[in-house]
């Protein structure tokens, strides 16, 4: 026998009795494990059993039934109530348009329409008048424009791809300006009414990785102080936006204090949006949208946290929230 076969036969009489026990271990069922605490570890340096597999440590996901047709059913008896008197006289004022005006920022991209923000800018008062009535007839009637829901996408390609490979191309949605202007004072109708739970640190301002970094190393130092073992989960939701379902948005939003006339146009805002896609000056066939938040919307950050608000966790496990990264820190 020669040295390497010598070497193959001694790696393994020391790996068998290892893979045999792996293989031996219960499933899942089987699992008597739960989320908790484990009594601390005796010696920080102590050597684990080999049976401790990650299945040891981390219980089975309990089993979620997807049933839509609840959502659905009380969607519809929820929006298919009248509309409640408006309150107020006018929903939004000249001074409240000029002000969103000139906040805008000039150096972004044009929608389809050509409009530009600068051009926004120039308006005379009778035009900004005319713009106030309009953001106000969409609010009383709840219906959002049909010219403002097609989005325009421009490919730009990443440094240093491969320019022939489509993953080699970043998708940019460019929405009609004056269809951004009025998303921004929906947005400011809406912010007294989201309140996101302590966890969500993503698109809420003065908040910022940052602290969330803080936070997390303050828990797992006093968990490791204490000896407990610490398992960590950072699920990242790949195109987070535009997998957003509809209908259990518009539900959630009916569960908040978001008032029901916002809700009304959240739903004509989200319904029937198509987008084109323009690659060297040829300009696509509209295509519908049929899931998701619009790309470019500033109501997408506010829309996307509110959807993923009521994420479920344990006593014994912390949850950390950025924009589109969920960690959770279970103590086991």
């Amino acid at each position: 026998m020669g040295l390497q076969d010598r070497r193959r036969l001694r790696q393994h009489r020391l790996t068998a009795p290892i893979v045999q026990t792996i293989h031996q271990e219960p499933g899942p069922s089987e699992a008597t494990t739960t989320w908790g605490r484990n009594p601390p570890l005796q010696d920080r340096g102590q050597s684990r059993d080999p049976r401790d597999s990650p299945r040891d440590l981390v219980p089975p996901l309990p089993h979620i039934e997807l049933r839509p047709e609840p959502i659905n059913n009380g969607l519809r008896k929820e929006l298919s109530a009248p509309l409640p008197p408006d309150e107020e006289p006018q929903i939004f004022t000249p001074r409240m348009v000029r002000d969103a005006i000139s906040k805008l920022k000039l150096k972004k991209a044009p929608g389809a329409d050509g409009i530009t923000n600068s051009a926004l800018r120039h308006l005379p008062r009778p035009a900004v008048a005319a713009l106030t009535r309009l953001f106000n007839g969409i609010m009383r009637t709840g219906h959002f424009p049909t010219i403002w829901k097609g989005s325009l996408v421009v490919m730009i390609p990443k440094p240093g791809k491969n320019i022939l490979k489509l993953e080699s191309y970043r998708p940019i949605s460019l929405l009609p300006t004056t269809s951004k202007l009025f998303e921004v004072l929906l947005l400011r109708k809406m912010h007294p009414h989201l309140s996101p739970r302590p966890e969500q640190f993503g698109f809420r301002s003065e908040h910022s990785n940052t602290q969330q970094l803080s936070r997390v190393l303050h828990l797992l130092t006093g968990a490791l102080n204490k000896k407990e073992r610490v398992v960590a989960a950072f699920p990242d939701m790949e195109k987070a936006f535009d997998r957003v379902w509809h209908e259990g948005l518009l539900y959630k939003c009916t569960m908040t204090p978001i008032p029901k006339r916002i809700v009304h146009v959240l739903r004509s805002f989200l319904a029937n949006r198509t987008f084109q896609v323009r690659i060297e000056g040829t300009l696509s066939s509209a295509r519908p949208m049929m899931a998701g938040v619009p790309q470019g919307s500033c109501l997408s950050p506010a829309l996307y946290s509110l959807f993923t608000d009521n994420i479920p966790t344990s006593n014994d496990a912390h949850l950390h929230c950025t924009p589109t990264t969920r960690r959770t820190y279970p103590h086991l």
